[in-house]
């Protein structure tokens, strides 16, 4: 894009339907990049969602705000008037410590804090809720858990564990799981039990299994929780793994492989379908699960090919896994079942960032200077080999495709405009090759197949962490054409909140979630 003049308003463009780019109008927006005008009418397809608080005054109640298949809508949550009848020492506020998107864009879930202002810190929560919010239905159920409460990998249940330490499955999909009335909004969950509770549970976006630690049993219990009835479907050795896997959502976390790869070297993960199960002893030894083969492990070491240190990143389509070389900076697609290695250079100027996608047929990796690269569980796709001066990520920015095929994020280059902000690249990479823009800072929160991105605007952004950002000043939706349609001025400002990722809080900051389908 040439730069013209910067521009300084915006203008409302027709409503449309499409955050894909379908059924252009004649109306206008300015976009907000410096100089470059242009027009749209896409809204988002899938879900794009934040929170606010409308006034000072209202600390006791927050908005979700939403828009997506079902236009737009808000929900209010407020504190219980049970609690703020008991406040004797000041003001009662409540927070949104954790929030999510569910993959398709329907279901946000938010775990809810309240606080009295003059308590000491350490005692400062008194009240801890978990909502999930049907965007599309306009429902609100309330999970009855103070532990970590996340969507599965697929995205269409919610895994948890109760007040009584069951592991509890809601379908978020099934009409019945939504329960009114007396009942107060709580959805219905079915609970397995344990002695001594759960260490730990973990999924794959490609199956309905769930594998979960027996803390009693020393074992790993194996569920469909599509078909619950059935009850355990195995039931394996227990794992001897400190912790769990972060998994892809806490991957994708993980900006820099070759700076934080430690974030990439996983206790456990599974293949797509989670059929196959890597695992790696608490003493170093690897060992391999195949459902077809039974119900033990096998010890596996890793192949002679691989003579470097490698650690565990994702499990990838239906036999392979992927394992990165930071000292080598390569990556190796290893087939379990065939024992067959094939390496690959991480293209491009570090560090690299990689998000398993497509459900769980593909892992991209993307170079923070533009090479994008999609390995497949028999082939490697160089999307894009192009390259861009980047000076650093600006925050938690880089987001992906649903696929895989297309990644975009905001740069920061130290430029000045006359009024002192700082100016931003937004960059865009995908089958066509890169391309970026430049002015008003960008920072965008999804990105679909058709290389549409939704982003927000902000000024000032002269720090490496979200935390320290400007508020976001207007969410808009950016077409592959460039073409811009202004969806909402995000007036109050939305909050900050903890992403939750796949075993929970994850730790990192966010504005605005969207689900890129």
């Amino acid at each position: 894009m040439q730069a013209r003049k910067a521009a300084n308003s915006v203008r409302e463009g027709s409503r449309g339907s499409s955050f894909a780019g379908v059924g252009k109008a004649a109306a206008c927006a300015v976009l907000v990049f410096a100089g470059t005008v242009a027009c749209t009418d896409g809204g988002p397809r899938a879900g794009v969602a934040w929170f606010v608080r409308e006034a000072p005054s209202s600390l006791t109640a927050v908005t979700l705000r939403a828009t997506g298949p079902a236009g737009e809508r808000s929900f209010d949550v407020r504190v219980p008037q049970s609690l703020t009848e008991q406040d004797q020492e000041g003001g009662v506020t409540l927070h949104v410590a954790a929030a999510s998107l569910s993959s398709d864009g329907k279901y946000v879930l938010a775990r809810l804090e309240v606080t009295n202002d003059l308590a000491v810190q350490a005692a400062a929560i008194f009240w801890t809720s978990t909502q999930i919010f049907d965007l599309v239905g306009g429902r609100v159920g309330t999970i009855s858990s103070e532990r970590f409460t996340a969507f599965t990998m697929r995205g269409d249940a919610v895994v948890y564990e109760d007040e009584a330490g069951a592991l509890s499955f809601v379908g978020i999909g099934a009409d019945l799981v939504w329960q009114r009335g007396d009942e107060g909004g709580a959805v219905r969950a079915e609970k397995i039990t344990s002695e001594e509770g759960w260490g730990w549970w973990g999924s794959a976006p490609g199956s309905a299994i769930v594998f979960a630690y027996d803390v009693a049993a020393d074992a790993i219990r194996v569920f469909d929780y599509s078909k619950l009835g059935a009850g355990i479907v195995s039931e394996l050795p227990g794992a001897l793994a400190a912790h769990a896997s972060p998994g892809p959502g806490g991957i994708q976390e993980c900006h820099g492989m070759s700076a934080a790869q430690d974030c990439f070297d996983q206790p456990f993960i599974t293949n797509a379908d989670a059929t196959l199960f890597l695992r790696r002893r608490s003493a170093g030894v690897l060992e391999f699960w195949d459902r077809e083969q039974g119900e033990t492990f096998e010890p596996r070491g890793f192949p002679e090919a691989l003579d470097a240190e490698w650690t565990l990143v994702s499990g990838l389509g239906a036999s392979s896994v992927l394992l990165w070389s930071a000292e080598d900076e390569e990556f190796a697609r290893w087939n379990l079942r065939s024992n067959r290695v094939a390496k690959f250079p991480a293209l491009g100027t570090g560090p690299w960032t990689g998000a398993w996608l497509d459900d769980g047929r593909a892992f991209a990796v993307v170079a923070r200077s533009g090479a994008l690269v999609r390995f497949l569980e028999d082939e490697v796709e160089v999307i894009s080999a192009a390259q861009i001066g980047c000076d650093s990520l600006l925050g938690d920015t880089l987001v992906f495709g649903p696929t895989g095929a297309r990644a975009a994020w905001s740069c920061g280059f130290g430029q000045l405009s006359e009024n002192g902000s700082a100016f931003g690249t937004l960059v865009r990479v995908g089958p066509g090759g890169l391309s970026s823009t430049t002015g008003t800072t960008m920072l965008p929160v999804a990105i679909d197949e058709d290389g549409d991105v939704v982003a927000y605007s902000a000024a000032n952004l002269n720090a490496a962490e979200v935390s320290d950002f400007m508020v976001p000043r207007t969410l808009y939706g950016l077409d592959a054409d460039d073409e811009l349609r202004r969806m909402s001025s995000l007036e109050p400002a939305p909050l900050l909140v903890r992403r939750a990722g796949f075993l929970g809080n994850d730790g990192s900051m966010a504005y605005i979630f969207a689900a890129p389908r």
